[in-house]
């Protein structure tokens, strides 16, 4: 085979491998009338120890203490949800509170370039555990070029989950109630 037909076999593997490969749908619109709203950690359903290794320059980063993919999502999307102006509070009985559950979290690890993940993210009603807002995401590569080490990985994939499960979020006013006529 020449040079000219390898390249042009390569191309188009290439093209046909671009083609299978979707972006992710898009999420659902964010909850209306949620000001106040909690991050409960996410519950780790992968079946995988999601430890992060702190070893050398990358424990002077997150610190001294352990941390997991959940605490480090958690802690992203606090981040992420305050600036964008919503009052973040601890989970308590009166609060929206804003529920992750990992199935999938697996980085390529030929490179780091990328960690792929299945969740179901949830905010569920202060009290009722009524969802008010939902949004799945499956086989979903996230990017995470620059990363040299699965905890690299691992953070900047988290950081990138939490933006796009809260893009375009804006805290809004509860609904008025509407005032109840006394019985008689």
């Amino acid at each position: 085979m020449t040079v000219r037909a390898t390249r042009l076999a390569g191309a188009a593997a290439l093209a046909a491998l671009a083609a299978c490969v979707q972006p992710p749908s898009p999420l659902p619109p964010p909850p209306d009338g949620i000001g106040r709203i909690a991050v409960a950690e996410p519950v780790n359903r992968t079946g995988k120890k999601l430890d992060m290794d702190e070893h050398g320059a990358f424990a002077l980063v997150l610190g001294p203490k352990h941390s997991t993919v959940p605490e480090v999502l958690a802690a992203d999307l606090r981040r992420e949800l305050a600036k964008r102006r919503f009052d973040v509070v601890a989970p308590h009985g009166t609060t929206p509170t804003l529920r992750v559950e990992l199935t999938r979290w697996e980085p390529h690890a030929t490179d780091w370039s990328a960690v792929t993940v299945d969740l179901r993210a949830t905010v569920v009603e202060a009290g009722m555990a009524r969802p008010l807002w939902t949004a799945t995401r499956t086989g979903w590569v996230v990017p995470t070029p620059d990363a040299d080490s699965r905890p690299e990985a691992w953070v900047a994939a988290s950081r990138t989950v939490a933006e796009r499960l809260v893009e375009g979020w804006r805290p809004g006013k509860p609904p008025a109630k509407t005032p109840s006529t006394p019985a008689r």
